[in-house]
Protein backbone atom coordinates (compact mmCIF):
# COMPACT_ATOMS: atom_id res chain seq x y z
CA UNK A 1 0.00 0.00 0.00
CA UNK A 2 1.80 2.99 -1.27
CA UNK A 3 0.78 6.13 1.78
CA UNK A 4 1.42 8.48 -1.37
CA UNK A 5 -1.84 9.44 -2.91
CA UNK A 6 -3.06 7.75 -6.34
CA UNK A 7 -2.30 10.16 -9.77
CA UNK A 8 -5.64 11.81 -11.04
CA UNK A 9 -5.64 8.85 -13.42
CA UNK A 10 -5.51 6.02 -11.37
CA UNK A 11 -8.74 7.41 -9.04
CA UNK A 12 -10.21 7.78 -12.33
CA UNK A 13 -10.16 4.20 -12.43
CA UNK A 14 -10.85 2.73 -8.85
CA UNK A 15 -14.21 1.52 -10.02
CA UNK A 16 -12.45 -0.78 -12.63
CA UNK A 17 -9.94 -1.52 -9.84
CA UNK A 18 -12.31 -2.65 -7.71
CA UNK A 19 -14.00 -5.12 -10.30
CA UNK A 20 -10.31 -6.67 -10.69
CA UNK A 21 -9.91 -7.02 -6.88
CA UNK A 22 -13.56 -8.81 -7.13
CA UNK A 23 -12.49 -10.99 -9.83
CA UNK A 24 -9.23 -11.90 -8.32
CA UNK A 25 -10.87 -12.49 -5.18
CA UNK A 26 -12.74 -14.72 -7.46
CA UNK A 27 -9.64 -16.58 -8.45
CA UNK A 28 -11.12 -15.73 -12.08
CA UNK A 29 -7.23 -14.76 -13.79
CA UNK A 30 -8.42 -14.58 -16.60
CA UNK A 31 -11.28 -12.13 -16.42
CA UNK A 32 -8.97 -10.20 -13.76
CA UNK A 33 -6.00 -9.89 -16.20
CA UNK A 34 -8.75 -8.37 -18.78
CA UNK A 35 -10.12 -5.77 -16.38
CA UNK A 36 -6.28 -5.37 -15.04
CA UNK A 37 -5.53 -4.44 -18.82
CA UNK A 38 -8.32 -2.21 -19.35
CA UNK A 39 -7.60 -0.24 -15.74
CA UNK A 40 -3.63 0.08 -16.93
CA UNK A 41 -5.27 1.02 -20.64
CA UNK A 42 -6.61 4.58 -18.77
CA UNK A 43 -4.09 4.87 -16.03
CA UNK A 44 -0.59 3.28 -17.20
CA UNK A 45 0.98 4.18 -13.98
CA UNK A 46 -1.50 2.90 -11.35
CA UNK A 47 0.60 0.90 -9.32
CA UNK A 48 -1.78 -1.72 -7.98
CA UNK A 49 -3.24 -2.73 -11.22
CA UNK A 50 -0.19 -3.43 -12.80
CA UNK A 51 0.84 -5.37 -9.59
CA UNK A 52 -2.50 -7.49 -9.96
CA UNK A 53 -2.02 -8.14 -13.91
CA UNK A 54 1.36 -9.62 -12.89
CA UNK A 55 -0.03 -11.74 -10.33
CA UNK A 56 -3.17 -12.93 -12.92
CA UNK A 57 -0.64 -13.53 -14.97
CA UNK A 58 1.82 -16.26 -13.22
CA UNK A 59 -1.45 -17.78 -12.19
CA UNK A 60 -2.71 -18.32 -15.49
CA UNK A 61 1.05 -19.81 -16.45
CA UNK A 62 2.34 -17.05 -18.19
CA UNK A 63 5.52 -16.14 -15.73
CA UNK A 64 7.43 -14.48 -18.38
CA UNK A 65 4.75 -11.82 -19.24
CA UNK A 66 4.55 -11.39 -15.71
CA UNK A 67 8.51 -10.74 -15.22
CA UNK A 68 7.92 -8.27 -17.91
CA UNK A 69 4.95 -6.38 -15.86
CA UNK A 70 7.12 -6.41 -12.92
CA UNK A 71 9.65 -4.88 -14.92
CA UNK A 72 8.04 -1.96 -16.16
CA UNK A 73 6.44 -1.77 -12.28
CA UNK A 74 9.91 -1.75 -11.01
CA UNK A 75 10.47 1.36 -13.67
CA UNK A 76 7.66 3.25 -11.71
CA UNK A 77 7.63 2.62 -8.50
CA UNK A 78 11.57 0.93 -7.76
CA UNK A 79 10.83 0.76 -3.65
CA UNK A 80 7.49 -1.50 -4.15
CA UNK A 81 8.23 -4.29 -1.92
CA UNK A 82 5.33 -6.22 -3.03
CA UNK A 83 7.06 -6.24 -6.75
CA UNK A 84 9.76 -7.81 -5.49
CA UNK A 85 7.64 -10.17 -3.61
CA UNK A 86 5.58 -11.40 -6.63
CA UNK A 87 8.59 -11.39 -8.37
CA UNK A 88 10.61 -13.59 -6.06
CA UNK A 89 7.03 -16.06 -6.54
CA UNK A 90 7.70 -16.01 -10.37
CA UNK A 91 11.04 -17.06 -9.66
CA UNK A 92 10.04 -19.93 -7.48
CA UNK A 93 7.26 -21.11 -10.06
CA UNK A 94 10.57 -20.92 -12.50
CA UNK A 95 12.58 -23.12 -10.37
CA UNK A 96 15.14 -20.56 -10.23
CA UNK A 97 15.72 -20.56 -6.21
CA UNK A 98 18.76 -17.73 -6.24
CA UNK A 99 16.44 -15.98 -8.20
CA UNK A 100 13.78 -16.16 -5.90
CA UNK A 101 15.93 -15.67 -3.08
CA UNK A 102 17.11 -12.19 -4.09
CA UNK A 103 13.85 -10.91 -4.85
CA UNK A 104 12.06 -11.80 -1.32
CA UNK A 105 15.25 -10.41 0.23
CA UNK A 106 14.67 -7.06 -1.40
CA UNK A 107 10.79 -7.34 -0.97
CA UNK A 108 11.80 -7.63 3.26
CA UNK A 109 14.59 -5.11 3.28
CA UNK A 110 12.14 -2.65 1.91
CA UNK A 111 9.00 -3.68 4.46
CA UNK A 112 9.89 -5.80 7.14
CA UNK A 113 6.52 -7.32 7.93
CA UNK A 114 5.96 -8.94 4.92
CA UNK A 115 4.95 -12.58 6.26
CA UNK A 116 4.69 -14.63 3.03
CA UNK A 117 8.36 -13.18 2.04
CA UNK A 118 10.08 -14.26 5.17
CA UNK A 119 8.06 -17.70 5.00
CA UNK A 120 9.28 -17.99 1.31
CA UNK A 121 12.64 -17.44 2.11
CA UNK A 122 12.41 -20.18 5.31
CA UNK A 123 11.49 -22.49 3.06
CA UNK A 124 14.05 -21.87 -0.34
CA UNK A 125 16.98 -21.61 2.24
CA UNK A 126 15.78 -25.25 4.01
CA UNK A 127 15.75 -26.70 0.24
CA UNK A 128 18.87 -24.60 -0.65
CA UNK A 129 20.88 -26.14 2.63
CA UNK A 130 21.69 -22.45 4.43
CA UNK A 131 20.51 -23.82 7.48
CA UNK A 132 21.73 -20.59 9.20
CA UNK A 133 19.86 -18.52 7.22
CA UNK A 134 16.84 -20.73 7.42
CA UNK A 135 16.67 -20.23 11.01
CA UNK A 136 17.19 -16.21 10.51
CA UNK A 137 14.02 -16.02 8.25
CA UNK A 138 11.62 -19.03 10.49
CA UNK A 139 12.48 -16.47 13.18
CA UNK A 140 10.59 -13.49 11.30
CA UNK A 141 7.99 -15.98 10.92
CA UNK A 142 7.90 -16.78 14.38
CA UNK A 143 7.74 -13.38 15.68
CA UNK A 144 5.13 -11.98 12.95
CA UNK A 145 3.06 -14.83 14.15
CA UNK A 146 3.14 -12.85 17.94
CA UNK A 147 2.37 -9.72 17.19
CA UNK A 148 -1.46 -8.73 16.82
CA UNK A 149 -2.86 -8.75 13.33
CA UNK A 150 -3.49 -5.29 13.03
CA UNK A 151 -0.28 -4.42 14.18
CA UNK A 152 0.84 -6.44 11.46
CA UNK A 153 -1.21 -4.80 9.24
CA UNK A 154 -0.69 -1.29 10.56
CA UNK A 155 3.04 -1.45 8.79
CA UNK A 156 1.63 -0.92 5.29
CA UNK A 157 1.78 2.91 6.59
CA UNK A 158 5.52 2.40 6.44
CA UNK A 159 6.02 0.64 3.00
CA UNK A 160 7.84 1.96 0.75
CA UNK A 161 9.54 4.27 2.08
CA UNK A 162 6.59 6.50 2.98
CA UNK A 163 4.47 7.21 6.14
CA UNK A 164 0.87 7.69 6.68
CA UNK A 165 0.49 10.97 8.18
CA UNK A 166 -1.48 11.02 11.97
CA UNK A 167 -0.37 7.34 11.94
CA UNK A 168 -1.80 6.60 15.41
CA UNK A 169 0.13 3.37 17.10
CA UNK A 170 -1.82 3.95 20.40
CA UNK A 171 -5.18 3.03 19.53
CA UNK A 172 -3.91 0.03 17.82
CA UNK A 173 -4.70 -3.73 19.81
CA UNK A 174 -1.22 -4.38 21.68
CA UNK A 175 -1.59 -7.24 24.00
CA UNK A 176 -4.67 -8.85 26.01
CA UNK A 177 -6.92 -6.84 24.05
CA UNK A 178 -5.99 -3.72 24.87
CA UNK A 179 -4.20 -0.99 23.17
CA UNK A 180 -0.65 0.40 23.29
CA UNK A 181 -2.24 3.83 25.17
CA UNK A 182 -4.16 1.22 27.46
CA UNK A 183 -1.27 -0.66 28.21
CA UNK A 184 1.62 1.31 28.36
CA UNK A 185 0.07 5.41 28.53
CA UNK A 186 0.07 7.21 31.70
CA UNK A 187 -2.94 5.18 33.42
CA UNK A 188 -1.14 1.88 33.06
CA UNK A 189 1.94 3.36 34.78
CA UNK A 190 0.29 4.53 37.90
CA UNK A 191 -1.98 1.60 37.83
CA UNK A 192 0.75 -0.81 37.77
CA UNK A 193 4.22 1.14 38.93
CA UNK A 194 7.32 2.19 37.00
CA UNK A 195 8.91 -1.78 37.27
CA UNK A 196 6.25 -2.96 35.39
CA UNK A 197 5.49 -0.39 32.79
CA UNK A 198 9.01 -0.75 31.64
CA UNK A 199 8.39 -4.35 30.76
CA UNK A 200 5.36 -3.14 28.62
CA UNK A 201 7.76 -0.58 27.45
CA UNK A 202 10.42 -3.00 26.01
CA UNK A 203 8.14 -5.39 24.76
CA UNK A 204 6.44 -2.16 22.62
CA UNK A 205 9.63 -1.25 21.53
CA UNK A 206 10.47 -5.22 20.13
CA UNK A 207 7.60 -5.11 18.67
CA UNK A 208 8.06 -1.99 16.65
CA UNK A 209 11.68 -3.10 16.10
CA UNK A 210 10.32 -6.28 14.74
CA UNK A 211 7.89 -4.49 12.11
CA UNK A 212 9.91 -1.74 11.21
CA UNK A 213 13.93 -2.50 11.72
CA UNK A 214 13.63 1.20 12.81
CA UNK A 215 17.60 2.87 11.79
CA UNK A 216 16.96 4.70 15.54
CA UNK A 217 14.23 4.84 17.65
CA UNK A 218 13.40 8.44 19.49
CA UNK A 219 11.37 8.38 22.68
CA UNK A 220 9.58 11.53 23.66
CA UNK A 221 6.66 11.91 25.41
CA UNK A 222 6.25 13.10 29.33
CA UNK A 223 7.49 9.80 30.71
CA UNK A 224 10.31 9.35 28.39
CA UNK A 225 12.20 10.35 31.00
CA UNK A 226 10.77 7.43 32.87
CA UNK A 227 12.22 4.65 30.07
CA UNK A 228 14.57 2.43 32.20
CA UNK A 229 17.60 2.65 29.42
CA UNK A 230 19.60 -0.30 31.46
CA UNK A 231 16.91 -2.64 30.67
CA UNK A 232 16.85 -2.18 26.95
CA UNK A 233 19.74 -4.79 25.84
CA UNK A 234 21.01 -4.81 22.65
CA UNK A 235 18.83 -2.49 21.49
CA UNK A 236 19.66 0.84 23.79
CA UNK A 237 22.47 1.82 21.34
CA UNK A 238 19.60 2.38 18.85
CA UNK A 239 17.39 4.40 21.32
CA UNK A 240 17.63 8.06 22.13
CA UNK A 241 15.20 9.83 24.65
CA UNK A 242 14.15 13.31 24.23
CA UNK A 243 12.84 16.36 24.79
CA UNK A 244 8.71 17.00 24.39
CA UNK A 245 9.71 19.97 21.66
CA UNK A 246 11.76 17.64 19.46
CA UNK A 247 8.56 16.22 17.96
CA UNK A 248 7.33 19.88 17.22
CA UNK A 249 10.59 20.87 15.93
CA UNK A 250 10.89 17.85 13.87
CA UNK A 251 7.37 18.19 12.71
CA UNK A 252 8.51 21.63 11.33
CA UNK A 253 11.51 20.38 9.47
CA UNK A 254 9.38 17.54 7.74
CA UNK A 255 6.91 20.43 6.66
CA UNK A 256 9.22 22.58 5.17
CA UNK A 257 11.75 19.42 3.24
CA UNK A 258 8.24 18.19 1.89
CA UNK A 259 6.83 22.19 0.77
CA UNK A 260 9.63 23.80 0.07
CA UNK A 261 8.66 26.03 -3.25
CA UNK A 262 5.01 25.13 -2.81
CA UNK A 263 2.64 28.29 -2.80
CA UNK A 264 1.16 28.99 0.55
CA UNK A 265 3.97 26.65 2.37
CA UNK A 266 5.23 28.07 5.59
CA UNK A 267 8.72 29.14 5.22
Amino acid sequence: MNASPPPPDAAAASADLAQLHALMRARDFAAALTAGEAVLAASPTHRDARLLVAIAQRYLGRTADALRTLATLQQQYPRFSRLYEERGRCYVELRQAPEAIQAFLTAVNLNHALPGSWSMLEGLYRMTGEAQNEAMAGSHVATLKKIPADIVAATAFFMDGNLMPHMEFSHLEFRKGETFNEQVGEAARKKIGDERWNKRVRKAIAYLNALTFFDHLYIGGGNGGRVNRRDLGELLERITVVDNKAGILGGIKLWDAHHVGVEGAPQ
